[in-house]
């Protein structure tokens, strides 16, 4: 093995070596950055430098979608300006991976440059001035026992009591309603404003474009849970009854379908599209790798509900049965245990890395700041959030069958 390389993964994100000095050019981190033909979106990462003596190295993608990609592969030093790069690219063919060779080559002297380099740790920014954190911005009427909820451009919500997907403004004005099926439970957004919906009656996932119009529907294994979508726009949803997670391609079509025989429920996926998965019958999180191998699994409280991940890597939980919030590292080692309000059902990380809770057993939200928690008084039965491009939180109410804007 060449000096550095990415773990195998369906995206280069990880390292097991560490990159590099290239004859004095003085890089302290290496930024990766993908583009294909499948990936919905480029994507960046940037892992921090403990040896500097490895200028060449090899990358290694298994689980991908077929088709042509690209990586570049730049050291950059602590100002992030560029020093030296190198590129390659490689076609996924039917059996999905591919290795790529690199040698990083530095720049002529005088030529390094700022790049688009993201934080390795990404800091809170301040938040600016508004109306106060938790001030009611919107409330607006959706269908029966609503559950889910997604934000885009628009707001998304899941009304599991008569089959619809309520669909609202980015102020909160109705736009329309979709009858989808049987109990639709959980929702989430794409890059190209389509909402995916995991009618677990109906043992379907429809695509509903940014008019609310149906556009796909995909028949996949009993009861659909919950869905999350990755950085290639794949959409990875979880079968309670069946014990399985299926994933399926941008299109719709079907990807792969994996086992999992701990009753997965909500699931997020994280860095290096590790995909984190909550199995509340067996108060277990567990961790796939983007291949679906099983990397391990970490008991937790009573009852996990729900899992997030933010800019780190970590996953957060919330666990119904003991009222508690746990952080997991990546490796899944539990580093810390917050209380929250009631019978906790739902949380979301903004981009500050505030961790907003929505405690269904008491009607509040709890937002998780460092070491101080808010508690956000909001009535009803809060069971579902999200978090728009402004930062603030959208939180279903199943009780009243409302959803209300919360500033951040």
């Amino acid at each position: 093995m060449l000096g550095w390389q990415v773990a195998p993964a369906a995206l280069a994100v990880g390292f097991a070596g560490r990159v590099l000095d290239v004859e004095g050019a003085g890089g302290v981190a290496i930024v990766v950055s993908i583009e294909g033909e499948a990936l919905v979106k480029p994507i960046t990462r940037r892992v921090e430098s403990t040896d500097l003596d490895m200028p060449s190295g090899q990358v290694t993608f298994e689980s991908l979608p077929p088709g042509a990609i690209r990586i570049t592969a730049t050291a950059v030093d602590a100002e992030c300006r560029a020093t030296a790069s190198a590129t390659g690219s490689a076609t996924i063919t039917a059996g999905r991976s591919a290795t790529i060779e690199l040698a990083l080559a530095p720049l002529a002297a005088g030529l390094a440059v700022p790049i688009a380099c993201p934080s390795a740790s990404p800091l809170p920014s301040p938040s600016p001035a508004g109306p106060p954190t938790g001030t009611v911005l919107a409330t607006a009427a959706v269908g029966s026992q609503p559950a889910g909820v997604a934000v885009g451009d628009q707001v998304w919500v899941t009304n599991t009591g008569d089959g619809t997907v309520s669909r609202l403004s980015s102020a909160g004005t109705p736009l329309g309603t979709t009858y989808v099926g049987e109990a639709p439970r959980s929702v989430a957004v794409d890059h190209d404003g389509n909402a995916w919906v995991a009618v677990s009656g109906s043992n379907a996932v429809v695509q509903l474009g940014p008019d609310g119009q149906e556009v796909g529907r995909t028949i996949v294994d009993k009861t659909p849970w919950d869905l999350a979508l990755d950085d290639w726009g794949r959409v990875w949803i979880s079968h309670l009854d069946k014990k399985t997670v299926t994933v399926l391609h941008p299109d719709g079509t079907p990807f792969d379908s994996y086992r999992v025989e701990k009753e997965p429920a909500a699931l997020a996926v994280g860095l290096d599209d590790t995909v984190w998965v909550v199995s509340a019958r067996r108060d277990l999180v567990l961790r796939l790798f983007a291949e679906g191998t099983p990397q391990g699994e970490t008991g937790v409280g009573r009852y996990p509900a729900d899992v997030a991940v933010d800019a780190a890597g970590h996953a957060w939980v919330v666990t119904r049965g003991d009222d508690r919030l746990y952080e997991l590292d990546m490796d899944g080692a539990i580093q810390s245990i917050r209380a929250v309000g009631a019978a906790p059902s739902a949380i979301a990380i903004d981009q500050q890395g505030r961790r907003w809770v929505a405690n269904q057993g008491d009607g509040t939200v709890s937002l998780l700041a460092g070491s101080h928690v808010t508690t956000i008084p909001v009535g009803g039965a809060p069971v579902g959030l999200a978090l728009d491009a402004a930062g603030n939180a959208w939180v279903v109410d199943t009780a009243n069958a409302v959803v209300k804007q919360l500033a951040r």
